[in-house]
């Protein structure tokens, strides 16, 4: 699953930015573009047993809508120049063993809200860096880094109107990767 702007998500930024952690008990709604919505209560009155509670509809494929009401832990780190930044604590279990990683965002996969590890998510930047590499011009790409890398190396190409030892090599090199073909005019 890759990270786009319709993954559904819960963002501990935006709950600061409405100033909804400042409030101790507050409960409000999120709406999606996809006429889907989560009731949210967020309860901060204890902060040893802070937490949100999500109440909202999921549906897989070719089965009917389930509701889902969890509860998930928030934990209060203190910042070094005072005051404190607000954590998810995930508590989605994987290799059966419980995730308790702190996130500032819960994505949403199929019936639950975890982290971005926990959700197998990620970002769009890896997944096209990875396309690259696998790609049929990997090769290229490859032999085009390797290309800049040993020209970087020449530093003199000619002395005395004669090309240098190293930037024959470059050259004798550069026709190896070429398959034996010309060498390009430098």
């Amino acid at each position: 699953m890759s990270l786009n702007t319709e993954t559904r998500q819960i963002n501990i930024k935006l709950l600061k930015k409405n100033n909804l952690l400042k409030l101790k008990d507050v409960e409000f709604t999120i709406d999606w573009n996809d006429n889907n919505k989560v009731l949210i209560r967020i309860n901060l009155l204890n902060k040893n047993n802070s937490h949100m509670k999500i109440k909202y509809t999921a549906t897989e494929k070719g089965s009917l809508p389930i509701n889902i009401d969890r509860k998930i832990k928030m934990e209060p780190v203190p910042c070094n120049f005072g005051g404190s930044r607000w954590y998810f604590i995930c508590n989605c279990e994987r290799n059966n063993i419980i995730c308790n990683k702190r996130c500032s965002i819960l994505f949403q996969d199929r019936t639950k809200f975890c982290c971005r590890d926990c959700a197998k998510i990620t970002y769009k930047s890896s997944e096209d860096n990875n396309k690259i590499k696998k790609s049929l011009y990997r090769d290229m790409y490859y032999s085009f880094k390797s290309y800049r890398y040993l020209l970087d190396e020449v530093k003199t190409r000619y002395y005395n109107g004669k090309p240098t030892r190293k930037f024959r090599n470059y050259l004798k090199t550069l026709s190896k990767i070429n398959g034996g073909g010309t060498t390009p005019k430098m």
